[in-house]
């Protein structure tokens, strides 16, 4: 027995912690049972190594598409019927830039969870994963979540770090030529075997994708600079993600760069994008129309900045001309006798001008929130929004610990953090909205509660899932996330309106109650047509051909995007956002550039 004194230091041995296993030893346990069970097609084999609800998303490894599967024996029955499969091979944990396994101990997922990056090999290239691991009761560990991608095509990787360009060979070159002799030899083609329609940020980044991979590429954009769709819009307009999410493939923001990027500048970083990449882009230009050509691949026919008209024939066609690209515009009775003005949000230009004026503002989503608010900050006399239905609304901090955590300063690289965020099918997300909503609505009480007291009609989106629900559920928005607007209306700088409105009148606008809301200008906060419907003026009857684009489909991933959409040579990058246009837009790169390698068909 050991006697102490209190008025004495303890001098107890204190009891021995036995040390942690290292994190990479159950990983590389797991690839040893995983590996050879793969290789064997071993249905049952591959099983036992999942969770009995594990789910694992394929980019690409397993076939020239995105699949998905959950459940232990669907995933058995996937890599056991999957021929490329069968190749897949030299698995490791994979390492970090100093040497050290890339594998930890996940403790937001419990003392005996891990998780790691892992690297392997497959018949076409080499690939990536991120991989979740639980202890079972038994001690034996096994995957609960696992996602794979394609990242490289053997011989045809991307022209950065050491296999970068030169710039300039040492040593004498006779008749040495110019860095931009260089580039123009490189863009010197009569017709790209890629023509990018759209030189946003989604277009940019496919484009740029396709610089590295050797694809010749060109960008047809219609502003007059690159970045103008983002320069044109109203002053106040600022990205809403962190900054840690927002930058295209190969070019980081600075750590000097503001957290939530102004529109302006974000449109100045994509004009300098487009040229410190050496990405050819033709400006100024107006596509009238692209279709198959009788001989074979695409006729894209532009009019020029000159007015001059001519054809582009590329064997594939990428539409980048995002969501936000033909306005819905709501038909109201009376417009032709309302005083006013009226516009589209899209086509607000900012709150000057309008001081100690009347302002509507119809809808309630994201731009009629930052639309509202910026005019209520500049000092407009009389800002009104009028709710057409219930809109769920989360505190823009609490929706970025959500959404964008891996995001945030110094948590993880970017490549790492996308990689972590397509764990899942999107098909997936809603059913973890009803625990992401009530976790908001405690966080978020004080906002909330201060909306309802004002008026403002809460939603929480379809089955209590919020933006996952809404999103991915049910393709379509209504919802904000709230920098400021939501508190002017709680203090009453903006009053809410309960609509739908019905017609104008001389002096303003009328609900449905009889309600008539004075107003010098009107703004229609309304969204936009789908981006099928907004590609019909590109397409034409070809359009009827495509499936929905951008919506969650019955296999749990988008339709038609960053994948086959079912017309050869015809592909959409549409945006869901900058990080997702950064990393999918790799994948649609590896499509096109497999087919110009004739390892696949047409998608």
């Amino acid at each position: 027995m050991t006697i102490t004194d209190p008025a004495l230091p303890d001098t107890t041995t204190p009891p021995v912690t036995p040390p942690l296993t290292p994190p990479a030893t159950p990983v590389r346990e797991w690839l040893a049972d995983f590996a050879p069970a793969v290789a064997a097609a071993d249905e049952g084999a591959i099983a036992a190594c999942f969770t009995d609800g594990a789910t694992v998303r394929d980019l690409l490894v397993l076939e020239w598409d995105f699949t998905n599967r959950t459940g232990a024996a669907a995933i058995g029955e996937r890599f056991a019927s999957a021929p490329r499969a069968r190749a897949l091979a030299d698995f490791q944990v994979r390492m970090d830039d100093l040497g050290e396994p890339e594998a930890w101990y996940d403790d937001a997922r419990g003392p005996s969870a891990v998780s790691a990056f892992i690297a392997f090999t497959t018949d076409v290239g080499s690939g990536d994963g991120y991989l979740q691991l639980e202890q079972a009761e038994d001690g034996r560990w096994l995957a609960s979540a696992l996602v794979t991608e394609l990242v490289e095509l053997s011989g045809r990787g991307e022209r950065i770090g050491a296999s970068r360009p030169a710039g300039k060979h040492h040593g004498p070159v006779r008749g040495r030529p110019t860095w931009p002799d260089e580039r123009a030899a490189d863009q010197a083609w009569t017709d790209p075997a890629v023509v990018v329609i759209g030189g946003g940020h989604s277009g940019l980044a496919i484009a740029a994708r396709f610089g590295r991979l050797g694809v010749p590429c060109l960008v047809l954009e219609r502003n007059a600079a690159v970045g103008d769709n983002w320069r044109n819009r109203y002053a106040a307009l600022a990205l809403h993600d962190p900054v840690g999410a927002d930058h295209l493939p190969y070019l980081p923001l600075p750590s000097t760069w503001p957290n939530f990027t102004p529109a302006g500048k974000f449109g100045d970083y994509l004009r300098s994008y487009a040229d410190l990449l050496d990405i050819a882009v033709l400006t100024g230009v107006e596509v009238t129309g692209a279709r198959p050509s009788d001989e074979g691949g695409w006729q894209v026919d532009l009019v020029d900045a000159d007015g001059g008209t001519r054809s582009l024939h590329p064997r594939h066609v990428v539409v980048a001309t995002g969501f936000n690209n033909l306005p819905a515009m709501p038909d109201i009775p009376g417009r032709e006798v309302f005083r006013g003005q009226v516009c589209h949000s899209s086509e607000f230009a900012g709150a000057a001008g309008w001081t100690g004026r009347r302002v509507v503002v119809v809808g309630t989503g994201v731009s009629g929130h930052d639309i509202a608010q910026d005019l209520a900050e500049q000092g407009v006399a009389d800002v009104v929004m009028v709710q057409r239905g219930p809109t769920y609304v989360i505190n823009a901090g609490t929706f970025h610990q959500q959404f964008f955590a891996n995001y945030l300063e110094g948590v993880r690289r970017t490549a790492d953090a996308d990689l972590m965020g397509a764990a899942l099918p999107f098909g997936m997300y809603p059913a973890f909205g009803p625990t992401l909503v009530a976790a908001a609505r405690e966080q978020d009480r004080e906002t909330l509660e201060g909306l309802a007291a004002a008026g403002f009609r809460l939603g929480w989106g379809p089955n209590g899932e919020g933006i996952n629900g809404l999103v991915f559920r049910e393709n379509r928005t209504g919802y904000y996330y709230n920098i400021g607007a939501s508190d002017l209306i709680i203090d009453g700088s903006i009053r809410v309106a309960q609509g739908p409105v019905t017609r104008f009148s001389a002096s303003g606008v009328v609900l449905e109650d009889g309600t008539e809301l004075e107003a010098d200008l009107v703004v229609f906060a309304t969204g936009f047509r789908s981006a099928k419907e907004s590609s019909r003026p590109l397409l034409g009857d070809l359009t009827d051909e495509l499936p929905e684009i951008c919506t969650v489909g019955e296999d749990r991933e988008y339709t038609a995007v960053w994948r086959g959409c079912g017309v050869p040579g015809l592909w959409f990058m549409v945006s869901t956002g900058i990080f997702a246009s950064r990393f999918y837009s790799k994948h649609l790169a590896l499509q096109i550039l497999a087919i110009e390698e004739g390892l696949t068909a047409q998608g």
